[in-house]
């Protein structure tokens, strides 16, 4: 009867053994256990840890980082919302941008432009918030 196969990891061990028994000292493990985590060669479907090896996955990573970002961005969005205001917020905001300078330019139409400059020593000019008044 055939005894059972060598596992690559055992393989490995009878190598050492025999380098240091052929050397007379024993080989340092250190590099033994910093390499379980590579493959030995482009053959081997699993690591000398045992685990299956699979190669990096780049998209998967980088998906990974996104998702991260978008979460604590929600976080940060929930903790801080004055920080962020809502998209409608920012429609009526710029809407009321674009009322408030067609105003300026009917006004400017009719009346003429303002004057470019003020003397030193007049009152500054009210706008109609300021007066309360409505245009």
């Amino acid at each position: 009867m055939n005894p059972r196969p060598l596992s690559l990891r055992q393989r490995q061990r009878v190598f050492i053994r025999s380098l240091e028994t052929r050397l007379g000292c024993p080989l340092p493990t250190t590099r033994l256990t910093s390499r379980l985590d590579r493959r030995i060669n482009r053959y081997n479907t699993t690591l000398l840890s045992g685990r299956p090896y699979r190669p990096p996955n780049h998209l998967r990573d980088a998906c990974k980082l996104l998702r991260l970002y978008v979460r604590f961005a929600e976080r940060d969005r929930k903790e801080n919302p004055e920080l962020y205001p809502s998209p409608h917020e920012v429609l009526q905001e710029i809407q009321r941008k674009e009322r408030e300078a067609e105003i300026r330019r009917a006004l400017d139409k009719v009346y003429g432009a303002p004057p470019a400059t003020v003397s030193p020593g007049a009152p500054p000019m009210k706008t109609g918030k300021e007066t309360g008044k409505e245009w």
